[in-house]
């Protein structure tokens, strides 16, 4: 595939592009179905790692690998895909138009870009933005064993938080990057992300896994120091990023709208206004998000009960936590904890 290493286009154009792609795919124009049995069988739930080596070109393209044909046919037809994988055999450089999101576990091996090398370093995770020409690098004596999920910008517009989105756009106007975490935080929520491939309705199990990607992305910009942000908007950029920074340091914080706006020498109505701009959500949004993100991490460790981590998090009303977790992350809060310890087995 033929693209200028470091080229990215705007999540919006890739959008745009995923819409027309996923028509296609619904109308079946354009769709080569040889290409069905050209990709490595992937069995959704599968818990065991693929391996992953080389294979025969495709026609007219350079890759030379499962992996690389697989990423291929799943941003032709708009798809959700999620892997466990045991990669042996490097691979060509490729470029796509989806977001690779990586979870390193135990092995070798990196990825290459034209912005460096990152390392395979277990509990890494690393993210790949469209368009951004890379490659793996490993080898059959040193493999990689990785968890990979791809997000479309449908995906990304129909599953994942506003404000993790806008997050997932600020990261990826930085190109590749890595970020170090600790080990049972990512581990837990990578078990959460389904193996598979759908191009159809969002089942449950895809669910929680959208809710644990989002997590995710957000724990990977925390690491890295981001908070979500429009060039556009370059007037109050600086009080708004202060405004997320606080929050995100403070999401339990009893702070309503007119003190918060008070805080940062803002009018309430220009604060709601400014933060929706910046972030693509309102701040009662915002401060959801971020409080869901602390209990789902309470949950997923066994810190408490759920009466406990409700209201550890900042809920008063455990009705309203229920409701707001479950649309966040598909379970409810003792279902989501029953299921991160059963795929942990603990």
């Amino acid at each position: 595939m033929s693209v200028d290493r470091g080229d990215m286009r705007p999540l919006g154009a890739v959008r745009r592009a995923g819409e027309r792609e996923t028509a296609a795919a619904r109308n079946g124009s354009g769709r080569d179905d040889r290409s069905l049995a050209s990709i490595p069988r992937v069995v959704p739930g599968h818990a065991s790692p693929q391996r992953i080596g080389p294979t025969t070109c495709l026609t007219n393209t350079n890759e030379n690998s499962n992996l690389v044909r697989l990423i291929i046919f799943c941003v032709r037809f708009a798809m959700l895909w999620g892997m466990s994988v045991e990669l042996v055999e490097p691979t060509e450089w490729h470029a796509h138009e989806i977001v690779e999101f990586i979870l390193c576990g135990a092995g070798g091996g990196r990825l290459e870009s034209g912005a460096g090398r990152f390392g395979f370093v277990a509990d890494r995770t690393i993210l790949v933005p469209p368009g951004v020409e890379h490659r793996y690098v490993v080898t059959s004596d040193e493999p990689a064993r990785l968890k990979l999920a791809c997000l479309t910008a449908e995906d990304i517009g129909a599953h994942i938080a506003p404000s993790q989105a806008a997050l997932l756009g600020t990261l990826c106007t930085e190109g590749v990057t890595a970020a170090d975490h600790d080990a049972d935080s990512i581990g837990l929520l990578a078990g959460l992300i389904p193996n598979g491939i759908s191009n159809g309705g969002t089942t449950h199990e895809q669910q929680i896994g959208f809710g644990a990607l989002g997590l995710l992305i957000a724990l990977h910009a925390k690491a890295r120091g981001v908070v979500a942000s429009d060039p556009i908007w370059q007037r109050y950029n600086d009080r708004i990023r202060g405004v997320t920074t606080w929050i995100d340091a403070h999401p339990v914080a009893p702070l309503g709208l007119q003190e918060l706006a008070a805080r940062f020498g803002m009018s309430r109505t220009l604060l709601t206004r400014e933060f929706r701009r910046h972030t693509g959500t309102s701040v009662v949004a915002y401060v959801t998000t971020r409080r869901l993100e602390q209990a789902a991490m309470a949950l997923a460790t066994g810190a408490g009960d759920v009466t406990a981590v409700a209201y550890a998090s900042g809920f008063a009303n455990l009705s309203h936590f229920h409701r707001c977790f479950k649309a966040a992350y598909g379970l409810t809060p003792a279902a989501f904890r029953r299921k991160v310890i059963g795929e942990s087995g603990r």
